[in-house]
């Protein structure tokens, strides 16, 4: 079954690979990205890597699964739907994951980037069957979240090739109780000014009457001169920035981070995360340093030495697990400044994400991630004056891109990025394509378009250096290979004079609040009878409506659709459901959660010779998945 990992028992596990792993660590920003070891670059890889091609002779997995399986055969999908669905109730929808299109997935994806390698997004779709299946496939992780890589690690993937992203130092890590006024102050002032929500006493109100720190004393002065300003000059908004990013998460996370050696590292972050500020900044803070300094006396210096106890804090903290070496093989991590690296004292490399420019895409992530290719230059400088090592570029071009220019464009803009930190002295060695491909199967010939863009790019730009590429998808490993099968639970039949043209209306056992969540159709979710063929042709087809089953008038899954007369009890299987719809589910009004099947279903396409780690792979879809040996009925319908 693999490697079994408790988050807690990570030290043993580094321990074991000791021997094996490379020094290289990779961070990011919103602005910096980062990864790490044993990025790989080619369809034959390392002895660490599960993804080498497997040397058994091209025959058929179907039969090589069956041949190991205790599990139920069906003959035909269309049986294996109903049989489950009769078994399950008319209440009940349930979630079909065929996993031999994991299989394909995979061998499509080396057949067309076979020198990119793939780290899975969680996100997509968390399902422990799939999560565990990838493992296995030999897959890197892209996790967002704690919970996500206990998850994977729980699973049995490698600590060394997860991706985690740090979006910021999270404010919920300082209880506001254990603040000072000036402190509070701050705190609420800082908040207000990031989310552009406070309250409008914020101006008037007096920091409190503890003002001992000098530099806490002039940066909320700042902060109140910002707000009751109308037109704040550029030398205002520069010192504004600095406080926000730099001095007021150091501030509060004294009061985390607290014990003696915590409070020098806090006051050597203040004095070094001001280099790189030019001189007329730098004429307002280095005074106040100095003077704080000399007497001795910084808040977070008299703090620590009354306080320190020989305690771990916040131990779940990923930051602190990677300070502390425990997760010290994460690959990627993200944070909203440069200079939060300092305060999170993470050694590690980063990589430099930029924006991409497209307007052909669903979800704009630019929007909120990444720098223009003009800034790049100075957040090199900026990284190099605080000893940072930067390794590379990172892009995403947003979610479900359909413009392959997009790509390709943004990977130019990548190599000159490389080319102007080769000018400041860096080697960059890492070039992440991010992910934005759709995964449904109406969409594998735009696949072929693109990556053949992607590749073309990629040669043309990096032709003769040493540059590891990845990615990160997710919508393409999951999308077509899950369905969900829901029976009606209500009919209408609708007036041909309705202005719309509907004729049908149909209630379902699942809805807008369960697996079918607002912009679902942007994924190519389609519905499907599950009907015989003879049913199908006897049958007059209507324009019909479709609605989930709670009392809210917004719960429509299909405002337009055609559809054969279908009657109370009858199920409709949906495809390309595989992405998001199992991670924003809900249970509003008290409805289940669709139930899981796990079924493999034979593809010609799929070839032995394809499958990473055949044996493994093969022993645990035989555990875990019925069998059906086709997808349609004889005369080639469900």
């Amino acid at each position: 079954m693999g490697l079994e990992v408790d988050i807690n028992d990570i030290d043993e596990v580094v321990e074991e690979h000791n021997q094996k792993l490379t020094d290289r660590r990779v961070f990011f920003l919103p602005t910096y990205q980062i990864r790490v070891p044993g990025l790989y670059n080619s369809y034959t890889m390392s002895e660490t890597n599960c993804f080498k091609k497997n040397t058994s002779k091209t025959g058929s997995v179907f039969y090589l699964i069956s041949s190991k399986s205790s599990k139920k055969y069906h003959k035909s999908l269309h049986d294996y739907l109903i049989s489950n669905a009769k078994e399950l109730g008319q209440d009940q929808p349930f979630y079909v994951y065929d996993l031999a299109d994991i299989l394909f997935k995979t061998q499509l994806w080396y057949e067309r980037f076979p020198n990119v390698f793939p780290y899975y997004a969680v996100k997509a779709n968390a399902d422990p069957v799939l999560v565990r299946l990838f493992v296995l496939l030999g897959y890197g992780f892209d996790c967002s979240t704690e919970g996500e890589i206990r998850f994977v690690l729980k699973a049995g993937a490698d600590p060394r090739k997860i991706i985690f992203t740090i979006k910021s130092h999270r404010a919920s890590s300082t209880d506001p109780t254990n603040l000072s006024c000036d402190q509070k102050y701050l705190l609420d002032t800082c908040t207000a000014i990031s989310s552009g929500v406070g309250s409008s006493d914020l101006v008037k109100r007096q920091p409190g009457t503890l003002n001992l720190v000098r530099w806490l004393t002039t940066a909320n002065r700042i902060l109140r001169l910002y707000l009751s300003t109308s037109d704040p000059s550029n030398e205002l908004i520069t010192l504004l920035v600095f406080i926000l990013r730099v001095y007021a998460p150091s501030w509060l996370r004294i009061k985390v981070h607290y014990s003696i050696m915590d409070g020098s590292r806090h006051l050597w972050h203040f004095i070094s995360s001001s280099r790189y500020l030019p001189k007329k900044y730098r004429d307002v803070i280095e005074p106040v340093i100095s003077r704080t300094a000399y007497f001795a006396a910084p808040e977070n210096m008299l703090l620590a030495m009354l306080t320190d106890r020989d305690v771990i804090l916040e131990p779940l903290e990923l930051g602190e697990l990677s300070r502390q070496g425990k997760l010290s093989q994460m690959v990627i991590l993200f944070v909203d400044s440069l200079f939060l690296l300092l305060t999170l004292e993470l050694q590690t490399m980063l990589v430099i994400r930029i924006k991409s420019k497209s307007t052909q895409h669903v979800y704009n992530l630019s929007k909120k991630f990444g720098c223009e290719v003009s800034e790049a230059e100075d957040l090199l400088l900026q990284a190099k004056a605080l000893n940072l090592n930067v390794v590379g570029v990172s892009f995403h071009v947003g979610g479900l891109c359909d413009d392959p220019k997009t790509y390709t464009s943004t990977i130019d803009n990548s190599r000159l990025v490389f080319d102007a930190a080769q000018q400041l002295g860096y080697k960059f060695t890492i070039m992440d394509i991010g992910a934005g491909f759709f995964g449904s199967e109406e969409r594998e010939e735009f696949f072929y378009e693109l990556s053949r863009e992607i590749n073309s790019s990629l040669e043309k730009n990096f032709p003769n250096e040493d540059v590891e590429f990845i990615a990160e998808p997710g919508c393409y490993c999951v999308a077509s290979a899950v369905s969900i099968v829901t029976s009606i639970i209500g009919k209408k039949s609708v007036s041909t004079g309705d202005e719309s043209g509907i004729q049908r209306e149909y209630f379902l056992n699942d809805g807008f609040y369960q697996s079918f969540f607002e912009h679902h159709d942007i994924y190519d979710v389609k519905p499907v009878p599950v009907l015989t063929p003879q049913e199908l042709e006897q049958r007059a087809k209507y324009k019909s409506r479709v609605w989930g089953q709670t009392c809210c008038s917004e719960d429509m899954i299909e405002e337009e659709c055609v559809l054969p007369d279908m009657e109370d009890g009858e199920f409709i299987q949906w495809l390309n459901m595989g992405a998001y719809g199992r991670g924003v589910a809900s249970t509003f009004t008290i409805v289940p959660y669709p139930a899981d099947r796990y079924v493999f279903i034979q593809d010609q396409r799929l070839r032995l010779d394809s499958i990473p780690n055949l044996k493994d792979v093969t022993d645990y879809i035989s555990e875990v998945a019925d069998l059906v040996e086709n997808k349609e009925c004889e005369n080639g319908h469900l």
